[in-house]
Formats: C-alpha cells, structure tokens, sequence
C-alpha cells in the first residue's frame, strides 16, 4: 500500500494529465490525493524498520529497539499523545481524535499534512469542504494511532508455547559484565531443562566459570573494559563477541548464541515464525554440544 501511494503521488502530474485528457470523470475526487499522501508519508517510516527488522544479524532484543523507536518517531512528528487511561481519555475535548490508548489534536494532524508539500496544502485548504476536511483530518489521525498502538502491542520473542516472553536475556560481553553472577544464574536456571538436553553437567559448570571469568577480566583488563564500553544497542553479536578471546569464552558465546535469542530470519516478527523457534533452539544448541 506504501509503494502504491508513494508511485502515485510521485507520477501525480502525468497521471492527472492524462485523466484529464482521456475521461475527466475517472479522475478521483480531491480528499483521495490529501489520504493518499498520509498514507505515504506513514508507510515511509514504517517500511524502514520492517527492512531494518529483516537483517540477518539482528538480535531480538534489538527488533525491540527498533520497534520502540518507530512508535517514539512516530508519535513525536505527528505529535500523537498518550497512552491515557480509560478516564484520562474521556476527559479530552473535542479538538482531539482519540483511538484506544492514545489521542492526537485536529490541528496537530493537518500541520503533518502540510508537511508533505505545496499541492496537498492548496488542495486541503482550497478544493475540500469543511467536512471533508474533518474526514480526512479524522482518518489519518486513526490510522497514525492505530498503528502506534499496534506496534506497542508487539512482541517480538515468544516461548515454547507461542506465549510473549516477558524480559530478553542479554546476550553480548558488554551487558552481560553487567550482570552479578547470581543474575547469570538466574537466566541459567530458565534455560536448564533444555540445556540439559544437549549439554553435560561439566559443560554447564564451565559456562557459569567463563562468565565469572570474563567478569574478572572486565574488571582488571582497562583495553577489554574501553572496548565493551563502546559498545551500544546497535552493535551485532559478531562484533560484540569479536571483542573478547574465542577460546577463553567459547562454552559462554554458544550459549549466547544458541540458548538465550534467537537470529531472526527474514521477517521473523510474525506470529507463524515463532511455532519454529523452540525446535531452532533446540538444533543450534546440539549443534555446540561435546
């Protein structure tokens, strides 16, 4: 539908010529072109994340990010307010739209489509009726907060069960030499049932070791700590465990890699791609058993 919008409005003067020529009355009415060019400007941002979402070495707990940071952009250029309560909600007046959890002012909707150029302005304010205006100005301020709503709503790393797991395990040295080592064993023991399957009690010893280990190095080692330090969000599993010795930390980076997220592949966000997820695990963790 992006695509759709984005091709028309860019071929707009020739496809208007030529309607124009041909048969005048298909021409479609002036409020379609002011939709249209929402339509666009909003599937524009979107499409960006989808495409970032799609990369091969993108953590789970970076789909997140991503997501959260669409809803934030989205919310701040079109100035979509909330999430309000049930009674917040009702208390605003009428110069708001309101959908669910979220509302955004009648006027704050019509400066984001002035933002899209010349021709939707003069359209707008001199070819449309009063209430056309409100109609579109009423439609596109739904669809802005249906979708920040529905991104809201997304989760991104299911369980066994197809059922939303509530926190991300953190999978790269510089958050994890962040965590105590009761916390490392905490994620251990959430894992134990499975791990169990493919590795050796000694294996799993040696796991909790190397994360003490790395710990001591974080702590002693200045060039590792500056290194880790970098690090952010944005940076990718490979790079991330690049950083510290392969062999030193091996049994720890499979278990990262194995264990703990998932890589997702293609757009893995979708619903139907988590029923894999569980027998994924599974392989990639016989795959790094002795």
């Amino acid at each position: 539908m992006g695509n759709t919008c984005e091709w028309l409005l860019k071929k707009r003067v020739p496809i208007s010529q030529y309607i124009t020529n041909d048969d005048p009355s298909q021409a479609p009415p002036y409020w379609w072109w002011v939709v249209t060019a929402g339509v666009s400007a909003i599937s524009e941002q979107v499409d960006i994340v989808v495409q970032k979402l799609q990369a091969g070495n993108l953590l789970i707990s970076q789909q997140t990010q991503e997501l959260d940071q669409l809803a934030v952009i989205l919310s701040t250029h079109i100035e979509v307010e909330g999430p309000f309560t049930e009674t917040e909600s009702a208390a605003l007046d009428t110069t708001y739209s309101r959908f669910g959890r979220w509302a955004i002012k009648h006027q704050n909707i019509i400066n984001y489509l002035f933002d899209q150029g010349t021709f939707i302005q003069d359209t707008f304010v001199n070819k449309l009726t009063v209430e056309s205006q409100v109609e579109v100005t009423i439609l596109i301020g739904k669809l802005a907060m249906q979708i920040i709503d529905g991104i809201t709503d997304i989760q991104v790393e299911h369980n066994s069960a197809n059922r939303p797991t509530e926190a991300l395990s953190p999978v790269l040295p510089h958050e994890i030499v962040k965590l105590r080592g009761r916390d490392f064993a905490t994620i251990v023991l959430n894992h134990l049932d499975r791990l169990k399957q493919f590795w050796n009690e000694d294996l799993i010893a040696k796991l909790e070791y190397q994360h003490r280990q790395l710990l001591l190095a974080y702590q002693h080692d200045v060039t590792l700590k500056i290194a880790l330090d970098k690090c952010d969000s944005t940076t990718s599993f490979e790079t991330g465990w690049s950083i510290v010795e392969a062999k030193k930390f091996d049994v720890l980076r499979d278990f990262c890699g194995a264990i703990a997220t998932v890589f997702p592949n293609n757009v893995s966000i979708e619903y139907a791609a988590a029923n894999k997820s569980d027998e994924h695990l599974s392989s990639s963790a016989a795959k790094f058993s002795p």
